[in-house]
């Protein structure tokens, strides 16, 4: 998965917004693109479509999640497992 890493909610925010602009959004329905994660310090993740890649510019998607995301994922596949059982 791609994932775009940002040190600050607000800058996460930010670039979602201008995808949205950037695909035609309407600006009042439709605000943000990609959910952002917020995760800890203020740092936030976008986690994007491999297939329909970002069309605002800016910084490209790497392949690697930040720690704290994996970290995330794993304890909340954890859960779901122990709650299915």
């Amino acid at each position: 998965m791609p994932y775009l890493v940002y040190a600050s909610h607000s800058a996460a925010h930010d670039r979602s917004r201008r995808e949205a602009e950037a695909r035609g959004c309407d600006m009042v329905t439709t605000v943000y693109w990609w959910p952002v994660i917020e995760g800890p310090d203020d740092a936030a993740v976008i986690v994007t479509d491999a297939s329909d890649p970002p069309r605002s510019g800016g910084k490209a998607p790497v392949d690697t999640a930040p720690d704290w995301h994996a970290a995330m994922q794993s304890e909340q596949a954890a859960l779901a497992d122990a709650t299915a059982r």
